[in-house]
């Protein structure tokens, strides 16, 4: 059990014995809140649990405090500190050195924990016949993460890539494609080459609004199963998915499920059919609409006037496939804020139709990037590639490695692993709400916090070990482990606070809080390295510095991992 969880029961306890005793009357204990002091001279953790007791009891909460500081027992703390109605706890250092020795008893699985439960994430989901550009980053990146946060908390986590592969937009291409267009160009250019023939039929649709309408006819066509327009959106497929492909290989994204919208397409007009029988859907103006519960959140649109399904009818049937194949415990979609009303409409609309597990489904918003002077657009060509992105990265890491470290091995693999790692932390070290401004600079950033950053602190421990000529650091007598300086104290502390991090980035879907915590670790050990010694210090307490840094080492990894950002020996 996390340690926070333990502390919440020790307190519960300590109350219950205080009632026991009558110097508390009964009543129902509150939500025990913990908190992590900004000033750790206030101690590892704190509650005001008592200020939210004392005006039930019509107690003061310094009174109060003080009885819970009397009756509070545990092994892993201290005697806590009642200051001012708040509760303040203390980590034994015996306890501190026992989690010690579980880190790196434990390894890659310390912060793990079982469970039974499903969760399904719909995330990344680009569009066919346009680029993966940086505008898919986020999801690709923020989905990935929460995935293998919740896979180390024991869940089985299936990823779902819900691509863009039906609507309108292919009318606009399909009928670019036939006026401009040809397979030859198509073969060579790839997906830039689509996207060349749609920022073209826009332009030429500010002309000429009857191309518009062409689209919206062409669409119907493919959705109705002409074969020519099948034939080409095929193709048009199959060249995007060959690019998204090798994207997702240069990120290390794998995900379990590609299931286009296109899949769901006969399902969704089926289902607006059975919904306008039941009454359960009505028509507008010609359109098939389902009116919500909440009369402030406008009708979700099944169907338009011309009989075409939208993607809102096709995120119905495939929320619907979900459940009946997963039944998961929740089921999570990673898009942009910009969906919220979009969201809010589905969830409306499946509670509505009857189906309650819908209260297991959330909307993970995230922001998303912008140029200086805007959001960037597809429809203008305003894009910046991911490919190009990637590979920019990867020639700095590379022109960094050849001045620092020229004689290194394996030059090129490391300097992916460290590209990779800089786009990936610059995305994941902010907070998903939050509009990232595109900045190359800051992208690429490889010093303070960043991927690199951290990268660089796992290696500088690995090539201290190293060094040290010690085999196995965990077979270290454990005995013999002595850690009293604050820089030790400090790196001990946060080697407790990982498990809990994981868990309140999952709770929130903020990986935010990992890169944060990788962060902060990183520094504080950069400081305790140039400050104490190491392989100079004297055997026991070089010994017991060995295994304080490796511990340290093993936990970084484990929180990249969790980022999907892969560590090196050397760099």
């Amino acid at each position: 059990m996390m340690l926070r969880k333990l502390l919440v029961n020790y307190i519960e306890k300590a109350i219950k014995e205080a009632q026991k005793t009558k110097v508390l009357p009964d009543f129902a204990i509150p939500e025990i809140i913990i908190e992590k002091p900004e000033n750790e001279k206030f101690g590892d953790y704190s509650t005001n649990v008592a200020m939210r007791i004392a005006p039930t009891i019509k107690r003061s909460s310094a009174d109060v405090a003080e009885l819970i500081k009397k009756y509070f027992s545990a092994k892993e703390f201290e005697k806590p500190e009642a200051i001012r109605g708040f509760v303040n706890f203390k980590i034994k250092p015996d306890y501190l050195i026992e989690n010690l020795n579980l880190v790196l008893t434990a390894k890659e699985k310390f912060g793990e924990q079982k469970s039974d439960k499903t969760i399904v994430i719909d995330y990344s989901s680009p569009n066919i016949a346009k680029p993966f550009g940086i505008g898919h980053l986020r999801s690709t990146v923020i989905g990935d993460s929460l995935k293998r946060i919740y896979r180390k908390l024991g869940w089985k986590a299936i990823g779902i890539n819900h691509l863009g592969d039906w609507g309108t937009q292919f009318g606009k291409l399909l009928v670019a494609y036939e006026k401009w267009g040809n397979k030859k160009e198509l073969t060579k250019g790839g997906i830039r080459y689509l996207l060349d023939l749609y920022v073209h039929f826009h332009k030429e649709a500010e002309e000429n609004t009857d191309l518009n309408q062409l689209a919206q006819k062409e669409f119907k066509k493919l959705e109705d199963g002409n074969e020519k327009n099948l034939k080409i959106w095929k193709l048009f497929k199959e060249t995007s998915i060959k690019e998204f492909d090798r994207i997702y290989q240069d990120l290390g994204v794998k995900l379990e499920i590609i299931k286009g919208e296109s899949e769901y397409n006969k399902e969704a007009k089926t289902l607006t059919t059975v919904l306008l029988k039941k009454k359960l859907a009505t028509k507008s103006e010609g359109a098939v609409v389902i009116e919500l519960p909440d009369p402030k959140i406008p009708p979700l649109l099944l169907e338009k006037a011309d009989g075409a399904t939208l993607y809102s009818t096709r995120d119905l049937v495939a929320a619907i496939d979900r459940y009946h194949q997963y039944k998961f415990d929740l089921m999570i979609y990673n898009v942009g804020n910009e969906q919220s009303l979009h969201f809010k409409q589905l969830f409306l609309a499946l509670e509505k139709l009857g189906y309650m597990w819908v209260k297991n489904c959330k909307h993970i918003s995230h922001g998303l990037y912008r140029f200086k002077e805007g959001r960037m657009s597809t429809r203008k060509g305003k894009i910046i590639f991911m490919e190009d992105v990637i590979k920019e990265a990867i020639e700095k890491s590379t022109k960094i490695i050849a001045e620092k470290n020229p004689d290194l091995k394996n030059k090129e693999e490391v300097a992916k692993k460290i590209a990779i790692g800089a786009i990936k932390y610059n995305d994941l070290a902010q907070n998903r709400r939050t509009d990232i401004v595109f900045d190359w600079e800051k992208m690429l950033n490889f010093n303070g916090d960043s991927g690199p950053y951290l990268q660089y602190t796992y290696t500088r421990i690995q090539s201290i070990i190293r060094k040290s000529g010690v085999g196995v650091i965990h077979e270290l007598p454990r005995q013999q482990t002595r850690l009293d300086k604050p820089e030790e104290i400090d790196l001990l502390r946060d080697l407790i606070y990982f498990p809990e991090t994981i868990e309140n980035a999952a709770a929130l879907f903020e990986p935010n809080l990992i890169a944060t915590y990788l962060n902060q670790l990183a520094q504080k050990f950069n400081l305790f390295y140039n400050k104490l010694p190491v392989l100079k210090a004297p055997d026991e307490i070089k010994n017991s510095r060995l295994k304080l840094i490796a511990a340290v080492a093993i936990v970084i990894k484990n929180g990249l991992d969790l980022l999907g950002i892969e560590t090196v020996e050397e760099m």
